[in-house]
């Protein structure tokens, strides 16, 4: 074997099984209705949760919310919120159209809406979830602030983790990072794959901090 045989060769190079965070932002009009329409059912949301509240203060002398999280039931059936689900559910037949998926057999609906907030004292909380409703899922922030929780996502190869590494600090988009760590605007929209994990950082309740979760599902024609 002589020297000129151990050059190194030239490559190139494939990014595979990418994973695509959609995003966007409404405007002040839209936001502010959205606000207005779940207002009722965040402060009804509250009422319902008094006494769990009154009986951690006896159990454990917390007398705030603190840690506390209100989610409301579904809301897509109300007519405040059928044209949302409409425009969302043909976002989602956009992008997943252009991922490749072969969608002329399928009907794309909102499969479920809730409104969120957190505890305005401190802690509140959304654990790691999957939406396993369906095959889009989304994020509206509807009040929120550099004071308030980012959002995480997890990458969702398992086997990618098992074979992790030490990760340089930056840059925060390497392909070697297990996470993603999005700060959130008023009025913005992430539109994803269901299958992707994602959890909020800690909540310090020094601000309002409110959002929309919505699935949209595929159901044959």
């Amino acid at each position: 074997m002589t020297t000129s045989d151990l050059k190194k060769p030239s490559f190139g190079c494939s990014i595979l099984f990418g994973t695509p965070v959609y995003t966007s932002t409404i405007g002040f009009p839209l936001r502010k209705k959205l606000i207005r329409d779940t207002d009722k059912f965040i402060q009804k949301c509250k009422k319902e949760n008094q006494s769990v509240i009154k009986d951690r203060k006896k159990l454990l002398g917390i007398t705030t919310d603190a840690g506390y999280g209100y989610q409301t039931s579904n809301l897509k059936h109300l007519k405040s919120f059928q044209k949302f689900g409409t425009f969302v559910s043909d976002l989602g037949r956009q992008f997943l159209s252009a991922q490749g998926y072969l969608l002329q057999n399928y009907h794309l609906k909102l499969k479920d809406l809730r409104a969120e907030e957190f505890s305005s004292s401190y802690g509140g909380h959304e654990r790691k979830n999957i939406h396993n409703q369906g095959q889009m899922s989304g994020l509206l922030f509807l009040k929120c602030s550099n004071k308030t929780p980012t959002v995480i996502f997890e990458d969702p190869r398992p086997a990618k983790k098992h074979n992790s590494l030490p990760i340089l600090t930056n840059p925060r988009e390497s392909l070697a990072h297990n996470t993603y760590e999005m700060f959130p605007v008023p009025g913005a929209v992430l539109l994803f794959n269901s299958y992707l994990t994602y959890y909020f950082s800690p909540n310090l309740g020094l601000d309002d901090f409110r959002m929309l979760t919505f699935d949209i599902e595929a159901y044959e024609k």
